[in-house]
């Protein structure tokens, strides 16, 4: 093959000085016939070509058809320009892509800088939040305990004041003249509260027994069922029209005009004796009944004790309170036994017993309530200052009295003016049952020094009323006997 003039000679020496290339001394061909003479190294080919086995002969390079100058030059053309644009295309391809890469890496770092500010900037806000709130929680907390600290200077003052009050108190354990007195005086206002209820209900009593009865049946059985617990009915006896008498004794005419004041008045004492001077818990609402139980499991195992840690209980809750301007003190036991009479006063006016009272415009109603609450505080009052003591009372009621045969010699019963017994010897009223209690009796026990409970006194005789008087029955052998004679 031909040599091109225009390929390089890659086989001529290159100056490494100057970068260009050396040309050779032309050379003779090689003889095929002749071995050629050793030659020193530096006149070796720069690209040897590869050693052969021996017993192998030596590769053939495929035969090509020539090319001609023309076609190596334009070859040598294409290849010059048509590589250097591709390449060129292909650099500037990989860079907008990387570039692009570059970019969407930037945006993502951007939005990550910016939420990681709004991030700071909320906390920077909350720590300053906080730190504002600790202020103000140090200022309430310093607030806060100086009250504690004035708090704590006035609990100091009250248990002292409670102290002292307690020592005068306690002092006083043995004396008992502050209470209710002695038992003249404790007879004398027992019956005042009895004078007290005649004369209120005597103003405000229906006028006959017979326009309260014909009222309704509702009215009438409520009535009946009240006046049950003062009242002594008879047996039933059917009269000719199939009706009841069980309280035609109070429509006598006798009784017809008599009866709605006494019933009345003997209700409104058994709701006062009852309830309020026979209970000596009915202040704590709500209470008095857990205390009286408590009371009366103490009177089981030690009377004396008993007794003495109810007069004790009573003598405290009496006193008057230490901080008397404080609006934050708790009630006087004075307000909650006015406010439990109040309670009693309502429950009353609006009983049964209101079916006893007559027809009434707004200011008498008025005027009864006013009345009735006086005489249930008065109630109060008193039993508070009987039971402050350590004598004890008890109140016999008709279930307790209406087995007893009414005498005349009697220190617990009285009789009802009705029966005119104006004589102490006058006895002819003695065996007579009990029909109306008009007021309870009421016995006194112990001693100011807290001894001799069992030996009663009394201090309220019970107000009976033992009916109308019937013609004594003449025996049949008086009759013969008269006759013969």
């Amino acid at each position: 093959m031909e040599k091109d003039s225009d390929m390089p000679d890659y086989n001529s020496a290159f100056d490494k000085e100057t970068h260009q290339t050396v040309p050779q001394e032309s050379q003779p061909e090689s003889q095929p016939e002749s071995q050629p003479e050793s030659q020193p190294a530096s006149h070796l080919a720069p690209y040897p070509a590869p050693r052969q086995a021996p017993h192998l002969p030596p590769r053939q390079a495929p035969r090509q058809a020539p090319q001609t100058q023309a076609q190596t030059q334009s070859t040598a053309e294409t290849y010059r320009f048509a590589f250097p644009a591709f390449f060129t295309s292909y650099r500037e391809t990989r860079a907008d892509s990387k570039v692009g890469e570059l970019n969407s890496k930037l945006a993502r770092r951007e939005e990550t800088i910016k939420e990681l500010k709004g991030e700071l900037a909320r906390s920077s806000a909350a720590r300053d939040y906080g730190i504002f709130n600790n202020k103000v929680y140090q200022r309430k907390i310093a607030e806060l305990e100086g009250k504690l600290e004035t708090m704590r200077s006035n609990v100091q003052d009250q248990e002292e004041q409670i102290r002292i009050v307690q020592e005068k108190v306690l002092g006083q354990l043995h004396d008992d003249s502050w209470t209710a007195g002695d038992d003249s005086t404790i007879r004398r206002e027992l019956a005042g509260l009895c004078d007290r209820i005649k004369a209120l209900m005597k103003n405000y009593a229906v006028g006959e027994m017979g326009s309260a009865l014909e009222r309704n049946p509702e009215a009438f059985e409520e009535l009946r069922v009240c006046l049950s617990e003062i009242l002594v009915f008879p047996k039933a006896q059917p009269t000719s029209e199939g009706e009841n008498n069980d309280l035609e004794q109070l429509r006598s005419k006798l009784m017809n005009s008599r009866a709605p004041a006494m019933c009345l008045a003997a209700l409104c004492a058994h709701h006062c004796y009852t309830n309020i001077i026979g209970s000596p818990f009915f202040t704590l609402e709500g209470q008095g009944n857990a205390m009286q139980l408590v009371y009366e499991r103490i009177l089981e195992a030690d009377q004396k004790e008993a007794h003495e840690w109810r007069y004790l209980l009573f003598k405290l809750l009496g006193s008057e309170p230490v901080a008397k301007n404080n609006d934050n003190a708790k009630e006087s036991y004075s307000k909650l036994m006015a406010t439990a009479c109040q309670t009693l006063t309502v429950a009353f006016q609006h009983g049964p017993a209101r079916h006893l009272l007559k027809k009434m415009d707004e200011e008498e109603e008025v005027q009864y309530f006013k009345g009735l609450e006086s005489v249930i505080q008065y109630a109060g009052e008193l039993s508070h200052r009987l039971w402050s003591r350590r004598t004890a009372l008890r109140v016999l009621n008709l279930s307790e009295l209406r087995a007893m045969p009414f005498q005349v010699s009697s220190k617990l019963l009285k009789a009802h003016p009705l029966h005119r017994l104006e004589d102490e010897d006058d006895d002819s009223c003695d065996g007579m049952a009990i029909r109306l209690v008009l007021n309870p009796g009421v016995l006194g026990y112990g001693s100011s020094d807290g001894g001799d409970y069992k030996t009663p006194r009394v201090w309220l005789k019970a107000e009976v009323w033992l009916g109308e008087k019937r013609p004594r029955a003449v025996d049949k052998t008086e009759t013969k006997e008269r006759d013969s004679s």
